[in-house]
């Protein structure tokens, strides 16, 4: 059995239990350390803080965040070589803006073709970002 966590740091962790072992020593009513059938591995770091974690399919998990980025993360069973993330790598990415602190409407007049943009001031802490709105939904980081 395993359990994946995210912390509010931006880190996730992974804690897996040997069952088996655990119904095993539960039987004889014998003593044993409970390292023996639980273990914490470190599977990354380098996220937004952490308010939801939920799986989707075939090792693909949706990394929600109220204050920043929100993810798709994909674990690896391998290490991937970057020290920030040995066990997933991100899929997709999901701007967030959470948490508006300050906003400005820039007008642009009478020009043909421009439009009106919205530029947002959000986030909160390490995930903070300003964003440009236009027309439409799409979304640009500066």
């Amino acid at each position: 059995m395993r359990y994946l966590l995210g912390t509010s740091c931006g880190e996730i962790y992974m804690i897996a239990f040997d069952l088996k072992l655990l119904f095993q020593n539960s039987n004889t009513n014998c003593a044993f350390d409970n390292s023996q059938f639980m273990t914490v591995e470190f599977v990354g770091s380098s996220l937004s803080s952490c308010s939801s974690l939920s799986y989707l399919d075939n090792g693909y998990f949706y990394y929600g965040s109220l204050t920043g980025e929100s993810f798709i993360i994909c674990l690896t069973n391998e290490n991937t070589g970057v020290s920030e993330r040995p066990y997933y790598r991100v899929v997709r990415v999901f701007a967030s803006l959470g948490n508006i602190q300050d906003l400005c409407l820039r007008y642009e007049g009478n020009k043909k073709g421009r439009q009106n943009e919205l530029i947002v001031a959000g986030g909160k802490g390490p995930n903070s970002n300003i964003s440009i709105l236009k027309k439409g939904i799409s979304l640009n980081n500066i």
